[in-house]
């Protein structure tokens, strides 16, 4: 095994490096305000009291992810949409609706959104949104997984039991 010997392993740092060549600059960026395109807007403190459960957001290198809930003639639906961080442009053909129009999954509330931020490139990675059904307040609803797999196309939403446990 691993002796530490008698005065055990010292981690401490005597001070920071005096060579200033070691220590960069942050670099420069661009700030890009986005406003949600037209027709598209949260849903109200009405409907969410929590701002924080009205959206969610994830970068890699390249991209910037932001799923949103909105609240059409009554139903709650998922949005996303790809921002492309050297630009803060919009990618073309988003922001695109990420829960189906009717069927399993068709309604959602407080999506969140995960991608590897170690993804670079010239086009977005894969990224996963889950979100609940509306009536997951009642505890009578499912919580539903989708993936953005290309252009702007999506997996059907899976539902994940509230009864998931990810052990053996």
């Amino acid at each position: 095994g691993f002796d530490p010997g008698g005065g055990g392993i010292d981690i401490s740092f005597s001070g920071l490096p005096s060579d200033p060549s070691i220590v960069h600059a942050a670099p420069t960026l661009g700030l890009y305000p986005y406003s949600l395109l037209s027709g598209h807007r949260f849903v109200s403190a009405s409907d969410e009291s929590n701002p924080l459960d009205r959206f969610d957001v994830a970068i890699d290198a390249s991209f910037l992810y932001i799923v949103w809930e909105e609240k059409i003639s009554g139903v709650y639906t998922v949005f996303a949409t790809v921002i492309k961080l050297s630009t803060g442009a919009v990618v073309s053909g988003w922001p695109v609706q990420v829960t189906p129009t009717s069927g399993p999954g068709s309604a959602g509330r407080r999506p969140t959104i995960a991608v590897d931020i170690r993804h670079s490139g010239s086009t977005p990675a894969p990224f996963d949104i889950a979100y609940l059904d509306p009536t997951i307040p009642s505890n009578t609803g499912n919580v539903w997984w989708t993936q953005f797999i290309s252009s702007t196309s999506f997996t059907a939403p899976q539902p994940i039991p509230t009864s998931y446990n990810g052990g053996p």
